[in-house]
This record gives structure tokens, sequence and C-alpha cells, in this order.
């Protein structure tokens, strides 16, 4: 961390990484917070990357749904029973410091009927709980375009 926040050529952090089953509980907030709030005080702009919704099953089975109905897109768990298994976030953003941008990947992979799981014709997860190149970059891209590229 340290050489991280003495390093001047670095200006932007993106912090991401799976944590649903940790967001519930205050020692670990508390301690995601202090590293923000470090990296923050140190001029860093930092990018927080809430969790990907989890897909719901593995995405082999998706993945064969959609192949017999011919390429057809494929939606997981919705955005509402996401928010009863990552409830622990709201408290999260309360917690922050106001520097902080949140980028919450259910913007970009979900809408009114559920989460894509199969999008194009091409997997947003590798597997049951873990993001595909394919769906990384989706959030990668919108973080470049909407704070990195202007």
């Amino acid at each position: 961390m340290e050489a991280l926040t003495n390093n001047y050529s670095v200006q932007t952090v993106v912090v991401s990484y799976r944590n649903e089953e940790y967001i519930d509980d205050e020692e670990y907030r508390r301690s995601l917070v202090q590293t923000i709030e470090r990296l923050s005080k140190a001029n860093k702009q930092v990018i927080l990357v809430l969790q990907a919704p989890l897909p719901g099953r593995h995405i082999y089975k998706y993945i064969a749904q959609s192949f017999l109905d011919n390429g057809r897109d494929m939606k997981g768990i919705t955005k509402e029973e996401w928010e009863i298994i990552y409830k622990g976030y709201r408290l999260l953003l309360e917690e922050l410091p106001k520097s902080t941008i949140v980028v919450n990947p259910v913007d970009l992979l979900c809408d009114d009927t559920g989460c894509d799981v199969v999008r194009n014709r091409t997997a947003l997860y590798f597997d049951g709980d873990h993001l595909s190149i394919y769906g990384a970059r989706i959030i990668a891209q919108f973080i470049a375009n909407q704070y990195l590229l202007k």
C-alpha cells in the first residue's frame, strides 16, 4: 500500500473484487473504507467497482439453454434478488469518502427483466460467480469512457 500511495505517477486506483459474503460485516467494511480513505488522502482518484451480480446458476447451464434457443440472450437473477444477497453494499456507500467514484455493475448488466448472463451469444461469466473477460470488459470500458479518457 505504501508503494502505491507514494507513487505519484499513479493517479487513479480501481478497487474491485468479489465480496458478497463479507459486505455485511462491519469490520470488513471499516477495513475497506480505511483503505480507500488512505488512497484518497494520497491524492488518488479511487474508483470502487461493487460486486457484479451472481448469475444464479453455473454459466454452462445458461450457455446450453442459449444454444438450444438459437443464441438467445439469457438472464440470471433479478436486480431485486441481487439486492437481497448484496444488501450490505448500502451501508458501505454511506461509509465511503465522498470523493469515491462508485461503479455498480448492476447498472451495466441488468435491466427490469433480470441480469444478463449471455449477451450477443457471448457468456458474461466463466463459471458460477466470476465475470468472463467479455463481462469484465463491459465494466472496464464504462470506467475508461466515463472517468479515464476524458
